[in-house]
């Protein structure tokens, strides 16, 4: 993907992800590879090849219909999702874009939930979401809270798109996620984290992910 084809799909995120919900602004900034990538990979001539990570601190109350109709509103049809099964919120969803010569570009949301002193974020284990979007496993990964003290800024990157939120302190989550991540590694896969659990329910996750 070209600056000017991401350029697009960051444009037309902007107005979905800095929409009040409820009433109540949404504290997000990119993360994971596309963080990554505005960082590092670009500087290095890269073209962008992975899909859009989107971090959304402090969702628990974002209804998920209300969220997937603002997204679908702006053109980003949902593809997968992963829903709490106790208050049926949002902890992870992936849509597809519509945009014409963008369709297939995905956009990975993850709400991330406060417990302890760590922000936490489900993810899918097999890479296999389930039809109804209710796991029978939760797999969470942790980030210590103190790696994302501080409101997010906007960077600009790029003369034909608008400025990207990213984290006050993105190099150290990078550092985190991606040990070494000054110099391209092949290998880096998956990002790494502090902790990591399994529950087999969402009825007291806050008091678990401790």
């Amino acid at each position: 993907m070209n600056s000017e084809q991401l350029a697009r799909i960051i444009n037309s995120l902007e107005p979905v992800l800095t929409y009040n919900y409820m009433d109540n602004p949404l504290r997000w900034f990119y993360s994971f590879g596309t963080l990554l990538y505005l960082i590092r990979d670009k500087n290095w001539g890269k073209d962008f090849n992975t899909d859009f990570d989107v971090s959304i601190l402090d969702g628990e109350e974002i209804d998920a219909d209300y969220f997937i109709s603002n997204m679908e509103s702006f053109g980003f049809g949902l593809k997968k999702k992963i829903i709490n099964n106790h208050n049926k919120k949002p902890l992870q969803l992936v849509f597809e874009s519509n945009h014409v010569d963008l369709k297939g570009v995905g956009v990975d949301i993850f709400f991330w939930i406060k417990g302890g002193n760590y922000y936490w974020h489900t993810f899918d284990r097999k890479l296999e979401f389930p039809k109804n979007g209710i796991p029978t496993e939760y797999f969470f990964k942790a980030t210590p809270a103190l790696a994302f003290k501080g409101e997010p800024y906007k960077h600009v990157w790029e003369e034909i798109a608008v400025p990207v939120n990213i984290p006050r302190q993105y190099g150290t989550l990078l550092d985190i996620w991606y040990p070494g991540w000054l110099i391209p590694d092949k290998n880096f896969g998956y990002s790494k984290c502090v902790k990591e659990v399994k529950l087999d329910n969402c009825n007291k996750l806050k008091e678990k992910l401790i």
